[in-house]
Order: C-alpha cells, then sequence, then structure tokens
C-alpha cells in the first residue's frame, strides 16, 4: 500500500484520492492476506485450519495492512504534502456540491452544508489519525470473517475415531 501510494503520488497525486487506486490496492490487500493464510494452512499447518484461526490470521493481516496505510496518508496528508489535503477536500466538496444539485437543494442548503461538513473537517488532526486506525481494525474484523470463511478447512470427521 505504501509502496504503491508512493508510486501513485509521483505519477499523479490526484489518483491518491480521486479514481480507482485506494479500491484497486485494497482488493490486492485481500488478495494477499487470502494467499497468506491459504499458503499457511496448505503448508505450516498440515493443510487444515479452523475458522477461528482463520479469522484471526486473515483478520490480523487485512488491520495491520490498513493501518498502516491509514498512518501513512495521515502523514502525507498533513506533514509530507499538507497541499494534497487541501486538494483533497476540494475534491470532495465538489462532488458533495454535485449532489445535493442533484437532490434539488437551493444554493443556500447547499453553503449550509458544507459550512457543516467544514467544521467536522477542522477536528483535530489526531481524532483523524485515530479514526483512521479504528476504521482499519473495523476492516480488518470485516474481511477477516470473510477470509476465514474461504480459507478455513477443517480435518475430515471420522465417527469411528475416538473423541479426545
Amino acid at each position: 500500500s505504501v509502496i504503491g501510494s508512493v508510486l501513485i503520488y509521483f505519477i499523479d497525486r490526484t489518483q491518491l484520492y480521486d479514481g480507482s487506486f485506494p479500491l484497486v490496492i485494497f482488493l490486492l490487500c485481500l488478495v494477499i492476506s487470502w494467499y497468506f493464510a491459504k499458503t499457511y494452512r496448505d503448508h505450516t499447518a498440515g493443510g487444515f485450519l479452523s475458522f477461528g484461526k482463520a479469522y484471526l490470521l486473515t483478520g490480523g493481516i487485512v488491520a495491520i495492512f490498513s493501518a498502516v496505510a491509514a498512518i501513512f496518508h495521515y502523514l502525507l496528508f498533513y506533514y509530507i504534502d499538507p497541499e494534497l489535503g487541501q486538494l483533497e477536500l476540494q475534491a470532495a466538496q465538489e462532488m458533495s456540491i454535485r449532489i445535493y444539485e442533484m437532490f434539488g437543494m437551493s444554493d443556500s442548503q447547499i453553503d449550509k452544508q458544507l459550512e457543516e461538513a467544514e467544521k467536522i473537517q477542522s477536528s483535530t488532526q489526531l481524532f483523524q489519525l485515530l479514526g483512521g486506525v479504528f476504521g482499519a481494525l473495523l476492516t480488518g474484523a470485516f474481511w477477516g470473517l470473510i477470509l476465514g470463511l474461504i480459507v478455513k478447512k477443517n480435518e475430515p470427521f471420522d465417527p469411528m475415531q475416538p473423541a479426545s
């Protein structure tokens, strides 16, 4: 994620917040998580992995990946290139205005909505960073459930085998 972001930053930095780049990076994260969990199951865990272990493994990978990305983007947008944060805010405002206009809002209603959004945006940078990391943990938990279901492989049940 960080390497891809740095490459995109030097190629066309507007793609960091506008376009399909964030989605592509996230999908890549999911594929990498699935691959590592499947490789672990097949080569280290003897071919079998319970749902609980698969969930913890895949959820942990996604959470770590997402948290590192959130911290990197926080540093990029607030310290490395603060202008990039302003460009992202402008793009979000322009998109909001288009949506408000589609719903038939008047100019005064649009201005009021933009002012409210600006108040929220002006929250402290620390809360934005913590929100990004917390969001990463929730993302890891959610996608860990899905990937855990995909990767899990229980040992076959043998009714003749005594319970241990």
